[in-house]
């Protein structure tokens, strides 16, 4: 569940034997937003 309850570890566990890269990020409160960019 986690501290903000945002199910990360539950999220990287269903995952976690997939193709899919679970990427877990800060998350900031303001008017900009961020994006995540793969090289």
């Amino acid at each position: 569940e986690g501290k903000m309850q945002t199910h990360d570890e539950e999220t990287r566990n269903f995952f976690k034997h997939s193709s899919v890269h679970v990427l877990l990020c800060p998350r900031s409160a303001g008017k900009r937003h961020s994006l995540v960019k793969q090289g």
